[in-house]
């Protein structure tokens, strides 16, 4: 793509990636389907109140739960209220749009979303950042998190507290039809590869969980998601405009009186702190791999690794070693590799804005998560053996063995808050054993 996608031009660029024959003539007008999903929802309430009286009448046990019919009855009647709250209060710079939903394949959809995870949204934040940072400050994201962003982390205030941003696919991967089949290198992605349409930042906005979330009752309410897999049918969407002072990157912020309003900090329970270290750690194997896959790099590391090997460790246990004794010989193994990268300033780039902080992040992520669980011994037993499974898992296991070797002062932190982390383990399994 070579223009962003927006309410100007998604109904154009959606029916052009249609399937064959999927839709003839002009999209319908916005309000003209505001009218066909207000009768639906209305058709489905009636009905489902219909099916849940005739349920509770023939129910003979006053104690009964309630139906599987009172129970979508409830909840069409939530749809209905939400959709007509979004209909009379659509947010500041989004519109109610047509859009050509064209289903793909359910495992297709999985390659797009593993794509745009392993090689997509860590660059865009890192675009965002350095594109659009006053529109990020309009929206709420502050100085700390913004920096967080130049590297392509997630914002987060200066406690680690994470914001409640997503990034959204402004057409749908799964109903983008040709967009979400087709690849091609990304004008604002230079030297990236081919990435699939859908993929590219021109289709990508960063924009507040509940606005997220206002987005997805819409395609809800008219069970978008259940197109059948190679047909389309236009669906009425909530899309970003641009303008001046809008460039459809980031989302426009809401006035105070907006039920929209505002950017919240992410509450961080046990579950969601050992979630988001598992995607952090996802993150550096990404970022190593890349990393590795650059000329020279992997040769480097091996030569590191070949002199730890002589001395029967690892280059991590090597630098640790040498920075408790004292004895750190210059130039170091670190100062060497770090002086053989800076000459080519690509690799530089991906080593100190890629790699480097999301190894820090890693540790920061990882330490908080246990530090979670293990506060209240015994009451959180169940979260402390979900952190153990992930944490002895194959993902943590991996990203062990991929620092092990690389002669980087942040690897041996990490490795560090490893063997930190192996001991308080081991000392609460040692303990009083937990009921």
């Amino acid at each position: 793509m070579t223009k962003k996608v927006s309410a100007d031009n998604i109904s154009e660029l959606s029916k052009n990636a249609g399937f064959s024959g999927s839709a003839k003539g002009a999209p319908p007008t916005p309000q003209e389907m505001i009218e066909q999903i207000r009768a639906a929802l209305k058709a489905r309430v009636e009905s489902l109140a219909q099916s849940a009286a005739a349920a509770k009448a023939a129910e003979t046990d006053p104690a009964a739960p309630p139906s599987a019919f009172e129970i979508s009855h409830q909840r069409a009647l939530k749809s209905q209220r939400n959709f007509e709250l979004l209909a009379a209060n659509v947010p500041k710079g989004f519109r109610l749009t047509p859009v050509l939903y064209s289903k793909i394949e359910h495992d297709h959809n999985d390659q797009v979303y593993d794509e745009f995870k392993k090689e997509v949204r860590r660059n865009f934040l890192k675009y965002v950042a350095a594109h659009h940072a006053d529109e990020l400050a309009r929206l709420g994201i502050c100085p700390h998190g913004l920096e967080r962003m130049k590297k392509g982390l997630d914002p987060a205030d200066e406690n680690d507290m994470l914001y409640e941003v997503n990034i959204d696919h402004i057409i749908e991967r799964s109903g983008g039809g040709k967009m979400s089949l087709q690849k091609a290198p990304d004008p604002l992605q230079p030297g990236s590869g081919k990435t699939y349409l859908v993929n590219h930042f021109d289709n990508l906005i960063l924009l507040p969980e509940h606005v997220h979330e206002a987005k997805n009752m819409l395609n809800d309410a008219q069970q978008a998601a259940q197109t059948p897999y190679g047909d389309s049918k236009w669906v009425l969407m909530l899309i970003p405009e641009t303008g001046p002072a809008q460039s459809g990157f980031v989302a426009a912020p809401q006035d105070q009186t907006h039920y929209l309003h505002g950017l919240n900090l992410r509450q961080q329970d046990a579950a969601k702190r050992i979630s988001h270290a598992s995607f952090v750690a996802d993150q550096l194997q990404q970022a190593l791999q890349e990393f590795r896959q650059n000329p020279g790099i992997d040769g480097m590391l091996k030569t590191a690794e070949s002199v730890a090997v002589r001395q029967q460790k690892t280059v991590v246990n090597m630098m640790q070693e040498e920075e408790k004794s004292g004895a750190v010989k210059k130039p170091s193994l670190k100062d060497v590799f770090n002086a053989a990268v800076a000459k080519s300033p690509a690799q530089k780039d991906m080593l100190e804005n890629s790699v480097k902080p999301v190894m820090n992040d890693v540790a920061r992520q990882i330490k908080a998560a246990f530090d979670e669980v293990s506060a209240r011994p015994g009451a959180n037993d169940e979260n402390y053996r979900n952190f153990i499974h992930f944490y002895q898992g194959k993902k943590i296991g991996g990203v062990r063995q991929g620092i092990e070797n690389l002669p980087l002062e942040e690897a041996a932190r990490l490795s560090e808050t490893f063997q930190q982390l192996d001991l308080r383990i081991k000392q609460r399994s040692a303990g009083p054993r937990l009921p």
